[in-house]
C-alpha cells in the first residue's frame, strides 16, 4: 500500500497515470458487459439524453408553408463565422479586423515538474 502523504508530487502524477489506465480498463470491460445486455456488479447503463431531429425536413417545411408560415418564421439566418468572412474579404480593401474581438478561454494548469 502506498502512503500518499509521503510520496513526491512527481510520484503522485506517475501514480495518477497508472490509476487512470487501470480505471479505464475496468470501465471499458464493464461497458462491454453491459452492452451485451448482461449485468455488472459495479456499473449500470444510464440512458443517454434524447436527441431530436427532423426525419423529413422537406415535408415538414411544406406543411408549415401550406399552413401560412413564411420563410422568416421557419428559418434562422446567421452571419457566417470569422474565418469565412475573413476569407471572403481577403482580396479586398475591407478592414474586417476592426470588428473582431479576441479573448481567451480560461487558463489551464500544465505540470512541468520533473
Amino acid at each position: 500500500m502506498i502512503d500518499i502523504n509521503v510520496i513526491s508530487i512527481k510520484e503522485a502524477y506517475e501514480l495518477r497515470v497508472v490509476l487512470n489506465n487501470m480505471i479505464h480498463t475496468h470501465e471499458t470491460n464493464a461497458m462491454d458487459v453491459l452492452m451485451k445486455g448482461e449485468t455488472h456488479p459495479d456499473f449500470a447503463l444510464k440512458q443517454g439524453n434524447k436527441i431530436r431531429a427532423w426525419n423529413d425536413t422537406d415535408s415538414m417545411i411544406q406543411l408549415l408553408r401550406d399552413s401560412g408560415y413564411t420563410s422568416t418564421d421557419i428559418y434562422n439566418v446567421k452571419v457566417k463565422g470569422i474565418p469565412a468572412i475573413v476569407k471572403l474579404t481577403k482580396e479586398t480593401e475591407i478592414d474586417i479586423e476592426q470588428f473582431i474581438e479576441v479573448s481567451r478561454n480560461k487558463s489551464t494548469l500544465v505540470y512541468t515538474g520533473e
